[in-house]
């Protein structure tokens, strides 16, 4: 019952929340300039120091930064999970997500293709990471409508949801594993004997420090994202 209270009251602030990073998140994220730039700006006009850069230093000070999945993809996450759990309960803030997928489309779109650089190549595996928490956000969706439900002495409608609601969704989940996901988690034989052999250069398994002449090494070659001054082992 004390879920069932709070979370229509809350909505307000879901909805401002949303708003926020539709409305400024983004805009601000847009005209947001390269650190390379600012650090120019900062030694060529507020003279804050003169000591001069190398090659490398200027080419590590330019470089492109990568995008942050461990950031971003969190905050799309958390913006599915408010999409539906107001679905039901207050359909503004459902309303506002979309405005925020919207906008966040067009941002996503233009930074991918100019902005920022691959880290690594995933092989397509977002999407079905993605797809598993769209659907744990509709079990929320249905769990958190049975509440109001309750609260409002609806207690058939939300048995009924209850019971019906995460048996379509995991339904719904193993149907598209098994028409979609598990036909591609494996090479077929046939694909495999027909490709071309593989050729890999050796060093691409060594550590960068430890070739030749530190071929390929970067002052962030051990970090999960470049360019975003985080430390060595920091995924968010």
């Amino acid at each position: 019952e004390t879920i069932g209270n709070y979370l229509p009251s809350s909505s307000s602030f879901f909805l401002n929340l949303t708003m926020l990073r539709t409305l400024v998140t983004f805009p601000l994220r847009l005209v947001q300039p390269h650190p390379g730039i600012r650090f120019y700006i900062f030694r060529r006009y507020l003279r804050c120091t003169k000591a001069p850069l190398t090659q490398r230093d200027i080419a590590f000070l330019y470089s492109p930064s990568s995008t942050r999945n461990g950031h971003d993809i969190g905050i799309l996450s958390g913006m599915f999970l408010i999409a539906f759990a107001f679905a039901v309960i207050s359909p503004m803030v459902t309303i506002a997500c979309l405005v925020f997928f919207t906008f966040s489309w067009v941002f996503w779109r233009y930074t991918l293709m100019y902005i920022y650089i691959r880290k690594y190549e995933s092989g397509g595996l977002m999407w079905p990471f993605m797809f598993r928490r769209i659907m744990e956000c509709l079990v929320i969706m249905s769990v958190a409508t049975a509440f109001v439900f309750i609260v409002k002495r609806a207690y058939v409608q939300a048995i009924l949801l209850l019971v019906c609601a995460p048996v379509i969704v995991f339904r719904f989940h193993n149907f598209c594993y098994n028409r979609y996901q598990k036909g591609v988690e494996a090479l077929p034989l046939s694909t495999a004997k027909d490709a071309p052999p593989a050729t890999v250069d050796p060093r691409a398994y060594i550590p960068y420090p430890l070739n030749k002449e530190a071929f390929g090494w970067h002052p962030e070659w051990n970090k999960v994202w470049t360019g975003w001054n985080l430390p060595a082992g920091v995924s968010g």
